[in-house]
């Protein structure tokens, strides 16, 4: 009887040992998605070209760049170039909202992705909205 209940006892620190294991592992790799996505945008990023139904604007490097501080929810622009040009925020720091696809600056959504080491970010390209695109400086 002693020897049974110490089996019972035993099982049950298994069975809440497996859950607690799971748990962790989920938890882990959740945030270790999160952290992806937020590694790879952190940093500086220089806007060279928009494209859209619009006069493309095509930029140097460092001309016009983003800086994302993802713990800080924040990106930081400076905007050397001297034309008013459309879609270029002014030099200053912005509160950002970032999900692992859409970041919201102000009143704006954007879609973001990665392609070729390039990030893009796309405000209602669908309907000819502008296509921003910029490489890491």
């Amino acid at each position: 009887m002693i020897s049974t209940s110490i089996n019972k006892i035993g099982c049950m620190k298994l069975h809440y040992f497996k859950r607690y294991l799971i748990l962790v592992l989920v938890f882990y790799n959740c945030s270790n998605e999160k952290q992806q996505f937020r590694n790879t945008l952190e940093g500086c990023w220089s806007l060279v070209n928009v494209s859209c139904e619009c006069i493309p604007i095509n930029l140097e490097v460092n001309e016009h760049t983003w800086t994302f501080n993802i713990s800080k929810s924040t990106v930081t622009v400076e905007n050397s170039v001297t034309e008013k040009l459309h879609t270029l925020l002014g030099s200053g720091n912005y509160n950002v909202k970032i999900t692992a696809d859409m970041l919201v600056i102000g009143s704006i959504t954007y879609e973001y992705y990665f392609e070729e080491g390039s990030l893009y970010l796309a405000d209602h390209q669908h309907s000819d909205g502008p296509l921003i695109k910029f490489v890491k400086s």
